[in-house]
């Protein structure tokens, strides 16, 4: 025996569970509130003036040793790993501020 393909280019078996009153309430729940989803919507881009937002992935190898560590003093800390390291990167870029002033002098700008 054999067996054919169905074929839905006709018609699809979904359209007679779906019927057209509930397509007018659709649309008309659209038109009442789109007016309000505009003004409650947050602003999309980049946020204006210097706040940042964790939004840069790294991937890193580290030691095993290195990551047991950092677990524990997180976990001391009531923090995540990545709080931590990102506590310990601003610290460790705050003490080379004069290599960043002569990067700035060499290069002329920042590149972000």
């Amino acid at each position: 025996m054999a067996k054919t393909k169905k074929s839905f280019k006709d018609s699809n078996p979904a359209l007679q569970f779906i019927s057209k009153a509930t397509q007018e309430e659709d649309t008309t729940y659209n038109t009442q509130y789109t007016d309000i989803e505009h003004t409650t919507e947050k602003p999309k881009g980049k946020p204006k003036g210097k706040e940042e937002t964790k939004s840069k992935r790294l991937n890193l190898l580290l030691q095993p040793s290195v990551v047991e560590d950092m677990e524990k003093i997180a976990a001391m800390r009531r923090s995540s790993v990545n709080d931590l390291i990102n506590t310990v990167l601003k610290q460790f870029i705050s003490q080379e501020a004069d290599t960043l002033a002569r990067y700035e002098e060499v290069f002329g700008g920042s590149e972000n």
